[in-house]
This record gives C-alpha cells, structure tokens and sequence, in this order.
C-alpha cells in the first residue's frame, strides 16, 4: 500500500510484492487501459438467526459474501489468485482475518492488511488498490468486512456463548494507523467522547445557523430521514424494510428513545446488525482474460482522501466543514463532471447532520436522493464497513442504469477524514484519477481552545445526553461556547431546568458564564 498523509503504514513480516514481481507485472501490462481499475464482484449478506447459538460468526459471514462476490463477478476463480486481502477492523478479536480469508480460499500468500476504525477507510483501501493495479503493482485486491453485533448481544442476553474462531498469534503484513488525534484527553475527561453527542453539536449549530425553529428542524430531519428509510424498505439487503414514516421517526416511544437532543434511536447508526460485504477489484485486462463478463465492470473514475485527523475541540466551525467541500470538489473535478453529472449518491449517513453536511459540500438539494441503500440506520451500520454495502449497492445501481455516475462519500471520525469516489460502467475518457487532499486540508485553519476555562462566554452549540434505556431521562448537557477571545471552551450542565429548556428555547448565541469544574450558568 502506498503511504497517504494522515496515515502510517506499519509493516509486520513483509509489505506487498517483491521487487521482481512487480518489474514482471510492469513488463506484462498491455496498456494503460487494459489495467484500468475495475470492480468485478461485490457480494452482501446479513443472517437473523432465531437461536443466537447457531448463528454464524463474522468470518463466516465474510466468507460467503466473498463467495457471492465470485458468483457475481461470474469468475470465482479470482478469489483464489487474490495478491491482496483488505480487511477494515471490526468488534471482532482476530488478529489477521485477511490470512483466515485467504486459508478458506486458497490464496497462495495474499498480502494481508487490516485498516483502523474509520468510516473512510473502505474507500481508502479500495483507492489505494486502484493506485496499486494501474501501477503494475497488483493484480487482484479484494476488500471485505462484516460485523455479528446482532447475534453476539442476544447470546450476551441469553447467556449463550458463541463459537468464534480464535486468532492470536497472526498480524497482518500491514496495519494502518491513524496519525493525529481523534479525541483529546480533555473531551475524554469531560465525557465528550460518544458520536451521538459530537453529531447532535453539528447539528444544533446548523440548525441555528439556518434560522431554524426546533419544531421546523426535527420535522425537517425526520422527513429527510424518512426519504432514507423508503429506500432501505426498497433494498433487500437493508436490514429495517419496514419503511418508517417521518411522524414514526420523531417520535419519541419506548422503543424509539431519545438518544442525545434533537437525535431519537431512529436518527442514528444503527450498528446491531449481522451483515457482511466484500468487493473484488482488479485490472480491465485481468477481469477480461478471467471470464467477467463486460456488463459486470464498474470502472473506478476518480477518488480523493482526506485523512486528516482532528479533535471536534479543534474544528474552525461546527456548522460547515470546508474539508468536506475541498475533497468532495476535488473529486467532482478529476472526474471532470459537476455534480448535476452524477445520477446516483450514496452520502455517509451516520447522522443526519453528516448527510446535511454532505450534501452541502457538493451542492445537492438535501430533497433529491441521497442514499442508495437506505443509510446506516435502515440499511444497517455493520460499525466500521457500511461503506462496503454502499458501494456493493451502487455497483448494483449503475449496471441497471448502464453510462450513469455514481458517487460515494466516506467520513471518519468527527467531521475530519473524507473519502469520495466516482464510479460507472462507462471507462474513464482520461483513466483512473486520484487526489490525495491531506496536504491541503493540514493547512486549513483550527479553532484554539482552552481547557478547565472559567469566564465569560457565549454558547456555539450545545447536545444533551440521555442516560440508555427505554425510559432514559435526560443527564447532562455539553456546550461548546466561545470566549471573548473567540477560543473554544466547554461547559456543562445538569440542571434539570436547563436541560429541558435546551429542547424548547435556542441556547445557540446566548451569553454565558462557565464556572468551576466547567459549569454553565446562561445569562
């Protein structure tokens, strides 16, 4: 793999090919075109066993969406000359699950690599192999992931234990990692660490920014939530058809609880699922000469990383992020198209306030499509390889609509690390095209911030905390606020009396004062 700014790649026994084998792929290479990167096969399963006892693990679930990535790509035969298996970590405990994938496939000695939890990193590791392929680098690159949360947290309850394949004394050849700080010491301290909490901030900061009254903001996300769901209900590897309406999804039930003000369960990842994907990419010419039928490739047309990591403490705004809009462009423009171009959108959907974001970025009407499997609430948020469904999915949109472009947007961490990729059945008239966008975004400017501040303030956005459990009440409100000196500091609450006006009144722009131990008090 190639180092990208932002990451490290750390090698384990070896890294890739040798020197010879990639001199010998060099010299074998027809044409540029003929090593135009393409997705072959993609392939997606989920399992809702009635006995948790008897429900496959994730390696297994692995394993059969490598083997319907086969089928799909009508050349099984691929999965075993695969030269690179690509595995983004997951809430299972294997140490190398690329050589477990390999040994079931009989794989002669794939390169193995293993990606840290990032929503981008299935794009990255897709990106990368797509470099790799062009160069003469590899040939066969298949990228895999799944999760068994479902399963794994009905034993738990039934007090079953699952069978789950112990790995321990394997690594991968090589292991990414995250350069930067994705969540500072402080935030950790003051409890400022859960993603529902960081996305609701986004969230109430738009809203103030747009002008917004608490009553038109959530029907406004509940109907834009809404459009999600009746895709997913479209989808048969969604894991919630049930289409929800947007009444269904604001209201607050027992079984739809609020998570973190103005977000209810029905707004967020949905991480509990039992779900599996993989994606075979490889060279035009290796696809051709391995039996793929033409009406199966999906060419890869640009893509674009941003893989800069920063801690929420430290973005410039909390209602607009200039690196979204910098990497989305950016791939826009190597594609050489603008977004009216695209057809089809697949928008990292975490959180709605991800989704507005998105969208923004690349200048699309939040009323047009926004997804094409349903979004990690509908569709399922299998925890860090939704991305692998999303672009499964739109593989399986652009062969039904064949000369379209689709689009996929990733996003790690909180707000920080991007990845957007352009695809079609169409060949690209100027090859593949990559931008890797770290450099850029490094220079983009932060917010400074002060830690255990106590003075006078004014409030930039706010989210408050629900303890978990149908009945959840609310515990604790976070807010971030600006200094006279325009420096982040946060403050906090658990006066009841605030905490229920957070939901009623806008607290955005209002005048404070944070006191000891961080405490707010309005003014």
């Amino acid at each position: 793999m190639q180092q990208a700014a932002g990451y490290r790649l750390t090698p384990n026994k070896r890294v890739g090919s040798n020197r010879e084998t990639i001199e010998r792929r060099l010299e074998s290479a027809l044409s540029s075109e003929t090593r135009r990167p393409v997705i072959v096969g993609v392939g997606q399963v989920q399992q809702r066993s009635p006995d948790p006892a008897r429900a496959l693990e994730p390696l297994q679930l692995m394993i059969q969406a490598m083997e319907l990535a086969g089928e799909d790509a009508h050349a099984p035969s691929l999965l075993a000359r695969a030269d690179s298996i690509r595995v983004p970590k997951g809430l299972w405990d294997y140490s190398n699950p690329g050589k477990l994938l390999a040994e079931h496939f009989s794989a002669q000695s794939p390169e193995t690599v293993i990606a840290p939890i990032s929503g981008n990193m299935v794009q990255f590791m897709i990106t990368d192999a797509a470099r790799q392929i062009v160069a003469g680098e590899r040939d066969i690159v298949i990228v895999c992931g799944g999760e068994g949360q479902h399963s794994m947290r009905r034993a738990r309850a039934a007090g079953v234990e699952l069978k789950q394949t112990i790995q321990t004394d394997s690594w991968p050849d090589v292991a990414i990692a995250h350069d930067g700080e994705v969540v500072t010491p402080y935030e950790i301290a003051i409890g400022l660490r859960r993603p529902t909490l960081i996305y609701a901030l986004f969230e109430n900061a738009m809203r103030f920014a747009r002008g917004e009254s608490h009553a038109d903001h959530i029907e406004r996300l509940s109907n834009l939530w809404a459009g999600f769901s009746s895709v997913a209900a479209g989808n048969p590897n969604a894991w919630i058809r049930d289409a929800k309406s947007a009444e269904q999804i604001r209201t607050v039930t027992t079984e739809n609880r609020m998570i973190s003000f103005p977000y209810t369960k029905l707004m967020t990842a949905n991480m509990v699922v039992d779900q599996a994907a993989a994606a075979i990419v490889c060279s035009e010419s290796t696809a051709i000469q391995a039996g793929v039928p033409r009406d199966r490739l999906v060419y890869l047309h640009a893509a674009t990383d941003g893989p800069i990591t920063r801690p929420v403490s430290k973005l410039e705004t909390l209602d607009d992020q200039p690196a979204m809009r910098i990497n989305g462009q950016r791939a826009l423009e190597l594609a050489g198209v603008d977004i009216d171009a695209i057809d089809h959108v697949d928008l990292y959907s975490c959180f709605p306030s991800a989704v507005q974001m998105g969208a923004r970025a690349l200048g699309i009407d939040e009323r047009r499509p926004l997804t094409v499997t349903g979004g990690l609430t509908f569709a399922g948020g299998p925890f860090n390889s939704y991305v692998l469904h999303a672009i499964a999915q739109m593989c399986g949109r652009l062969r039904g609509d064949p000369g379209s472009l689709g689009l996929v947007s990733s996003l790690g961490g909180y707000l920080a690390k991007h990845a957007h990729a352009i695809y079609s059945t169409t060949p690209p008239e100027s090859g593949f095209r990559h931008a890797d966008t770290g450099a850029e975004l490094a220079q983009l400017p932060s917010c400074r911030t002060v830690e255990n501040y106590i003075g006078p303030a004014h409030v930039e956005s706010y989210s408050v905390q629900y303890e978990p459990g149908p009945d959840g009440q609310r515990i604790k409100l976070f807010a971030a606020c600006r200094t006279p000196e325009a420096e982040r500091a946060w403050g906090t609450s658990t006066d009841p009396d605030l905490l229920a006006a957070a939901q009623t009144e806008e607290l955005c722009g209002r005048d404070a004062r944070i006191g000891a131990r961080g405490h707010l008090e309005l003014l």
